[in-house]
């Protein structure tokens, strides 16, 4: 199947962020660019599909780590990912679904239980 690299993101869109992923689902895709430019193309393209769609983006490259080595891909992935970021923004929404208040961002945060 020849899928132009801009049908190509839409499949990447519709069939596995919005519904496969989307519904509790996971997948790793890997890219063979021919070239430098068109690696940054793709690359730039996913990142910006990534953020719209409310999901972490992480690259990694072959000539950085051991990709056939499953514990260095796995460690590299891991590393790049911002962990904390992610576990607060998981713990805010929880919170928000559960009817807590919940503040901005800072040292001195205080739950309030929203009335029903």
């Amino acid at each position: 199947m020849d899928l132009r690299p801009h049908e190509w993101i839409q499949t990447v869109r519709q069939e596995y962020l919005q519904r496969f992923v989307g519904q509790g689902g996971a997948a790793v895709k890997f890219v063979v660019a021919p070239g430098d430019r068109d690696r940054e193309l793709v690359q730039d393209h996913l990142l910006s599909l990534s953020q719209e769609e409310q999901f972490t983006f992480v690259s990694v490259d072959a000539k950085d780590t051991k990709v056939h080595m499953m514990d260095k891909f796995f460690y590299e992935v891991a590393k790049k990912i911002q962990w904390d970021g992610l576990a607060a923004q998981f713990v805010r929404r929880l919170l928000q679904d559960n009817g807590y208040q919940v503040p901005t961002p800072s040292k001195d945060v205080r739950w309030l239980r929203l009335p029903d």
